[in-house]
């Protein structure tokens, strides 16, 4: 009997859950892990392990047990943790893979910086900083930006000025993610986020999105569109620079995200991971807008076209009120709201939502997809005025939460599209 074409997925949460249902829609057997035996990616999976994305070994033997029965094609893993277990199974099973060494250098912000720089990509100017007074040092009058050299999601990042309290920013940073903490002059312009993939010696360019975010110090992402306003030409540019960008790094083969600055004298690449972006949306909202599907393009070796789209998609944090959860709606009843593409609960704040300043506090996503933007935002409202959220909203919070509304504002986006809830 030959071995059934497969594909091994390290991770099979709800956001995304749509990318086992596409792998046998290809006639790909989905070989699913998850940490969770619970995780939704389970219920289509050709075979199972319970694992985390960090268990390397535990991976890779079971890859191995896989042998003569499957003929896996793609390996991938969305969340950075499991890069290197995907990279590792890759190579036991005999398929390219980036080196180790290139994943390590992708997944470090200050080496990923000083491979730009040295490719003469255009990334911001830097410094590693060890303590609140070396920052204070090198900022000057302007204000900074702080990352965590590792992690991902926007977790630690905070956007300071020499009067605020240095050491504190500093230890948020570390405190999301080990390692150094880079700091970089803070440029101000548009968010640009796009996909990829290497493949063959040639870069396939697989969308280009943009993101919109509160203002600093959190600089959390509340939401954005597919495809990006951009003026003809310069999606172009940005394939260029990311692949420019993903070269820089070592990167060979694989998938490939970035994120970009649009300044106004030009881009500038922020980061490039080997991964695409989040499932909220390269599952959730590139193939109902654009029509670009970057798992279709992993899996069935094509540019990634999925024939879905409607021309205009939008994902969105819920801004629902902090405080006590007296309900949640089935997000199963988003069913009923055909463009509406995904409807999500963080479990973490199941209960109680704090104040969010980062993703792992957030309510939840939705993403809905129309002919244009209006459209989008018609069907994101459209869910949110018929969901039966109940929330005993914070007293406490109240002028946080009124500010977060003149946010969605400034932005553009309608607050009937975003889940936000009118004080009474």
């Amino acid at each position: 009997m030959s071995a059934e074409p497969a594909v091994y997925l390290i991770g099979g949460g709800p956001l995304a859950a749509r990318v086992p249902r596409l792998a046998r829609e290809l006639g790909l057997a989905p070989i699913v892990a998850d940490r969770d035996p619970s995780a939704p990616g389970f219920a289509h999976a050709a075979e199972r392990l319970v694992a985390d994305g960090t268990a390397a070994e535990e991976h890779v033997a079971f890859a191995r047990s896989l042998r003569g029965r499957f003929a896996v094609r793609a390996v991938y893993c969305g969340g950075e943790h499991g890069l290197e277990a995907a990279r590792r199974v890759a190579v036991e099973l005999g398929l390219p893979a980036s080196s180790e060494a290139a994943i390590a250098r992708a997944l470090d912000k200050v080496a990923s910086k000083e491979a730009f720089r040295a490719a003469g990509v255009p990334t911001p100017e830097g410094i590693v900083v060890a303590d609140a007074g070396e920052l204070r040092a090198a900022m000057g009058e302007g204000r900074w930006i702080l990352k965590p050299s590792g992690g991902s999601g926007s977790r630690g990042v905070r956007i300071v000025r020499p009067k605020d309290d240095l050491a504190a920013a500093l230890d948020v940073c570390r405190a999301a993610a080990p390692g150094a903490v880079l700091a970089e002059p803070f440029l101000e312009g548009r968010s640009i986020d796009a996909n990829g993939l290497l493949r063959d010696g040639e870069y396939v360019p697989l969308g280009v999105l943009e993101k919109y975010a509160t203002p600093p110090p959190s600089r959390l992402p509340l939401g954005g569109y597919d495809p990006a306003a951009l003026p003809d030409g310069e999606a172009e540019e940005v394939y260029a620079i990311v692949e420019r960008g993903a070269r820089a790094l070592g990167l060979a083969v694989g998938p490939v995200k970035a994120d970009l600055l649009r300044t106004a004298e030009g881009y500038v690449l922020l980061e490039v991971a080997p991964r695409f972006h989040g499932d909220v949306t390269t599952v959730n909202t590139l193939p109902f807008g654009s029509g670009i599907d970057p798992m279709r393009a992993l899996f069935e070796g094509s540019a990634g076209a999925s024939g879905t789209g409607n021309g205009f998609a939008a994902w969105r944090v819920i801004c629902l009120p902090p405080g006590r959860v007296e309900r949640w709606p089935d997000p199963r009843s988003a069913e009923d709201h055909p463009d509406v593409t995904l409807v999500w609960h963080n479990p973490r704040v199941a209960e109680r939502i704090p104040r969010y300043d980062d993703t792992t506090r957030i309510p939840g996503y939705a993403c809905a997809c129309g002919q244009d933007r209006d459209e989008a935002e018609e069907a994101l409202a459209g869910w949110f005025a018929a969901a039966d959220y109940r929330i005993e909203a914070d007293e406490a919070e109240r002028d946080w939460y009124r500010a977060l509304g003149e946010e969605l504002d400034a932005i553009g986006f309608t607050r009937a599209g975003s889940g936000y809830v009118e004080a009474p």
